[in-house]
């Protein structure tokens, strides 16, 4: 079903001929949008002889939203460039998680849109961080940000008109054990950055394992929620690819059985060289030994699910059963939920803890109008839950119990290459 899809990203990113086979170009079109990375699709098939036969609204309608989305990208680029200098020229040094990073290693650097940038800070440079940003013309759009609130937040995000910037305090958030144990992966990565330069400007991030497993850990928790894309795969294999001799193996593979991944990941490295020709992942990541894994079903989930699998109601609004069932919390955490998750949404219950059940009446109510407009379903939430839930049990997720993990332990040496 998605040979065509393949076959384009294939002939992009490794120069291999394209075997297109009576190409839906509006289809692709709709895939393209949906994983966010059209402009991608569009460089591999405009010259074909098959797209060229296409109907010429369709061919438009690529043009038109490549074009824009490159442009686009281009302004945001060096907005962000502007910012970040503003940042570092205050003794700031944010590192740089995703975005930038996962773009320069593309072929065309543009054709991977970001709608916003990932900073991370640590929380005693918030205030500098925030005086700074505002001073750039960005608004906090965080309803409410207290001492408190840094404890367990996981973004600040500030927008200026064109650009957002999610400034990460906790990078996985605090919600569950599960996000607690992926934070303790990066303890102490603030203090351990990796420089490189852009255009003689010099920005900073996390060294190569470990942007390579926050790579992989930010894919895995959006998987968690409302699911993951091929755009977050294309960025970690491309990551591979560069940076393959400065990956320590063993770390990754010691950070995967922890979390419990080993079936997932093994399964997202076969989705890399089979469907996306990523062929030379097989030398610096072997499979789990022993393991016949059939990556067929995460596959077609993460096709469905597009970029972060948020353009979907029903599959948006499952995640909060997927998650509940997951955690082992329940409808109780669907209906009810805990002060902590919900104090950073607003500045009265922030100060005023009391009127946490006020806010749960009103989330009550939210849904319930949601459904009386036809926005969603019950049934389709449920549907796409429980299809999301078979997924998660075929390759063996499951939670992180409170004191299940011992990663710190993985960072007790500076150095994280081989």
């Amino acid at each position: 079903m998605y040979s065509n899809f393949s076959s384009l990203l294939c002939s992009y990113f490794h120069q291999t001929p394209s075997h297109l086979h009576r190409p839906d170009w509006l289809r692709l079109y709709e895939l393209g949008h949906k994983h966010n990375i059209l402009p991608i699709l569009y460089e591999s098939a405009r010259s074909l002889p098959e797209f060229q036969t296409a109907p010429a609204s369709v061919q438009q309608k690529f043009l038109n939203t490549a074009v824009s989305q490159i442009v686009n990208q281009q302004t945001r680029t060096e907005t962000f460039l502007c910012v970040y200098r503003a940042l570092t020229d205050a003794g700031l040094r944010p590192l740089i998680l995703k975005g930038l990073v996962c773009r320069l290693l593309y072929p065309q650097p543009d054709c991977r849109p970001s709608s916003d940038e990932d900073l991370w800070i640590a929380p005693s440079d918030f205030s500098l961080c925030d005086s700074v940003l505002r001073q750039c013309g960005y608004t906090c759009v965080t309803p409410q940000v207290s001492p408190e609130v840094l404890k367990t937040i996981q973004t600040v995000n500030y927008e200026n008109g064109i650009l957002t910037l999610e400034i990460h305090i906790n990078p996985f958030g605090t919600k569950s054990a599960t996000h607690r144990a992926m934070n303790r992966i990066f303890a102490g990565a603030l203090d351990h950055p990796m420089a490189f330069s852009l255009n003689g400007q010099t920005l900073w991030t996390l060294s190569p394992t470990r942007h390579y497993l926050f790579l992989l850990v930010h894919l895995y928790k959006h998987f968690l929620s409302a699911g993951t894309g091929i755009r977050q795969l294309l960025d970690l294999c491309l990551f591979d690819t560069a940076y393959a001799s400065r990956i320590n193996r063993t770390v990754v593979w010691q950070a995967v059985r922890a979390l419990h991944l080993t079936d997932f990941y093994g399964s997202l490295l076969k989705i890399g060289r089979t469907f996306l020709g990523f062929s030379d992942l097989a030398a610096g990541s072997p499979l789990p030994q022993g393991k016949n894994l059939d990556e067929r079903p995460l596959l077609a989930e993460m096709m469905d699910a597009g970029c972060f699998g948020v353009q979907d109601e029903s599959r948006r609004y499952s995640s909060v059963f997927t998650q509940a069932t997951l955690h082992g919390t329940g409808l109780f955490s669907i209906l009810f939920p805990p002060l902590g998750q919900l104090r950073s949404t607003s500045q009265a219950l922030d100060r005023h803890p009391w009127l946490l059940p006020l806010f749960w009446i009103k989330r009550w109510k939210r849904i319930a109008f949601r459904i009386l407009d036809d926005q969603f379903s019950l049934g389709g939430i449920l549907n796409t839950g429980l299809s999301r839930i078979r997924v998660f049990r075929r390759y063996g997720i499951r939670p992180i119990r409170k004191h299940g993990s011992r990663l710190p332990a993985l960072w007790r040496k500076k150095e994280d290459t081989p």
